[in-house]
């Protein structure tokens, strides 16, 4: 059995797929790509959907299985018949269900999911609704700067007089899309994953998750605009005067502990990966009227960024470092980034270690050794609690 997986998106003319504000597709998409949705959705024997996309309400439209790809645990052990919570390889699922000889299979996945089943020559057709419409910023349909895609045009429609169009193409070098991936996870393998696949699409991921921060209670901007700052007083009374020192922040996502720093006088630098996360930094200083440089960066390629630049204090903050593959070259560069008197300050935590009994560590590295290779002298170690 010939199995086909057909990709279904709706983007404006700009190439946006999630609008910057998070309205949701449905509140600028046209009526009739709404109606070609229910219909391929009947058509097709299977679903695949990232857990963004999927809404209980496509279950009214198909008998059809839905498999939803999370790593949500909670969402892992509350599958039904019908909606299956899975956090299966996309090659694995896909194997999977042309095991089960389903034929017709439908990806309504975001940006992180499209990416994943394409990258891999997964994907056989993709039928894309163009709306009239420009939004400027948001998230376009994949975010992968080595893409190279082909596509064949089978067939192009106009749905309404507004100027809606359905491009309908057929992906033409899948096999080398699949050479690809399988060389670039090689490659992942035996060089420890610098700027690889998997980096990128954990970028794709924090590009996404910036712009919700950037409007969440928990970093609460309108507080920060008030003049409190985002980083603990126990960070501030250990660091010390910051007032004049270079300090530099890594992976420092939207800003909002760099800009705390620069409030206290420190002349500073924030460099992340993400640049939705640094659009954000960038008008969070703006709006707070803070001086700050952003640069952005993967974290092993910033000492070209930074061409020899040193600094009196490197601070590392909470939820950084767990994201790391190569922590020892993280710590090399660290070292090379500080002044012969300067000083690494790092207040990490681990989203398994609030989980578990302090009472019996569970060691997965030994991020103290880790720094003594680096040729770093404790001052000293302390615990918090959570």
């Amino acid at each position: 059995m010939n199995t086909k997986i057909t990709m279904m998106m709706v983007e404006s003319i700009d190439g946006i797929t999630s609008r910057q504000d998070g309205k949701s597709v449905k509140s600028w998409s046209s009526k009739e790509d709404g109606l070609l949705l229910q219909k391929e959705i009947r058509n097709s024997d299977v679903l695949i959907m990232g857990r963004r996309s999927f809404k209980q309400s496509f279950t009214k439209l198909t008998k059809a299985p839905i498999y939803v790809l999370t790593t949500d645990f909670n969402l892992l052990n509350n599958s039904t018949k019908q909606v299956i919570f899975t956090n299966k390889e996309p090659t694995e699922l896909i194997h999977e269900l042309k095991q089960r000889k389903f034929k017709n299979i439908l990806l309504l996945g975001g940006q992180v999911t499209n990416t994943n089943f394409l990258l891999q020559g997964l994907v056989d057709n993709v039928k894309l609704t163009i709306e009239p419409k420009m939004f400027g910023t948001g998230l376009p349909l994949i975010s992968y700067s080595k893409t190279n895609i082909k596509l064949k045009l089978t067939n192009i429609e106009q749905l309404n007089s507004q100027g809606t169009i359905r491009l309908c193409y057929k992906i033409t070098n899948n096999k080398e899309l699949k050479r690809a991936y399988a060389q670039s996870m090689r490659q992942t393998r035996s060089s420890g994953t610098k700027l690889s696949t998997i980096l990128n699409i954990n970028k794709m991921w924090w590009n996404e998750r910036a712009k919700k921060h950037y409007k969440s209670k928990y970093y609460d901007i309108k507080r920060f605009l008030s003049g409190k700052n985002r980083i603990f007083e126990f960070e501030e009374h250990e660091v010390g005067n910051v007032s004049g020192k270079k300090l530099l922040h890594l992976q420092c996502h939207i800003g909002t502990e760099t800009l705390s720093w620069a409030r206290l006088g420190a002349d500073v630098t924030g460099v992340d990966f993400s640049e939705q996360a640094l659009d954000c930094a960038t008008d969070l200083a703006k709006r707070a009227n803070l001086q700050a440089r952003f640069i952005h960066s993967n974290i092993y390629d910033v000492l070209d960024k930074l061409n020899g630049e040193k600094f009196d204090i490197i601070y590392v903050n909470y939820g950084s470092i767990r994201w790391l593959d190569d922590i020892e070259e993280w710590a090399r560069i660290v070292s090379v980034l500080l002044k012969k008197n300067g000083f690494l300050y790092m207040h990490e935590s681990h989203p398994i270690s609030m989980a578990l009994s302090s009472d019996t560590p569970i060691f997965i590295r030994d991020y103290c050794t880790t720094m003594g290779r680096a040729r770093f002298l404790h001052r000293w170690l302390r615990k918090y609690k959570a």
